[in-house]
């Protein structure tokens, strides 16, 4: 089952992590033919909703939580609609599992283009939808972007591990009764069954560029922003003001003072 550890958490930040867009805002779109995906993208549907579940699932099991849907406009076929939006209409299509109070903890995040930004943006979009700061993280993602998220992207922003919680979901682990689901430990080692396009095309970037701002991570970004929106994250968190704008192929150095904001 998921862990219930997580109920002791207070200033809780759900985050599921969106991977395409849906052409229905008004049913679940278990079907290709209703989704804006990419051709790669054909078989992962499915995974897609159950991120979707996931996310809700574990809001039901934390009453403290807030639950954000991250992505943007990402591609140029779907128009304005977002990632997050759209997850966020496919849970009000399920009526969210049948489960109280959880539509009036969620929100999207809407300008997130890479996971990196995933994480950092979600953060912001907490700040501003509860006034506060997370004090811990439950995200949901593919299994294979464990490492780059507790040994990359948690790093880059010097946020503490061990108020993180990364849940790895595909559709044939829905089944709540999956040990997958109950706090993962941090994988310090690069695994032997990374897929090569985890491995060359995302670690092997994020490690030279931890921010995303140069070279292929930066065009990666500019494909994936058609209609060329700009978040005012800097502007709404100014306690992060620094990060959101470095860019560098280093490390901030000045700390993030997370347990003090």
């Amino acid at each position: 089952m998921i862990s219930h550890l997580s109920i002791i958490f207070k200033k809780h930040l759900i985050i599921v992590a969106g991977h395409g867009i849906s052409k229905t805002i008004n049913e679940v779109p278990t079907e290709v033919d209703k989704w804006n995906i990419k051709p790669f993208q054909t078989e992962e549907i499915n995974t897609f909703i159950s991120h979707i579940i996931t996310g809700i699932l574990v809001a039901k099991y934390n009453k403290n939580s807030t639950l954000i849907f991250s992505g943007g406009q990402t591609q140029n076929i779907a128009g304005p609609l977002t990632e997050g939006q759209s997850y966020w209409y496919i849970a009000n299509s399920m009526n969210w599992l049948n489960l109280e109070n959880i539509k009036e903890r969620t929100t999207s995040e809407e300008f997130a283009k890479d996971s990196y930004e995933n994480l950092i943006f979600s953060i912001c979009r907490y700040h501003e939808f509860t006034g506060k700061y997370p004090k811990f993280i439950t995200l949901i993602s593919y299994p294979y972007k464990h490492y780059r998220f507790f040994n990359l992207h948690l790093k880059a922003i010097k946020y503490p591990e061990n108020k993180f919680q990364f849940i790895g979901m595909t559709y044939d682990l829905i089944d709540e009764g999956t040990p997958s689901l109950i706090f993962p430990p941090k994988i310090t080692e690069l695994p032997d069954d990374l897929p090569d396009f985890e491995l060359n095309h995302s670690i092997s970037n994020f490690k030279t560029d931890p921010y995303g701002c140069k070279g292929v991570l930066l065009q990666k970004k500019k494909d994936r922003n058609p209609f060329n929106r700009y978040s005012s994250y800097s502007s709404s968190c100014p306690e992060l003001k620094e990060i959101l704008e470095f860019c560098n192929t280093n490390e901030i150095k000045n700390e993030i003072k997370w347990d003090e904001i």
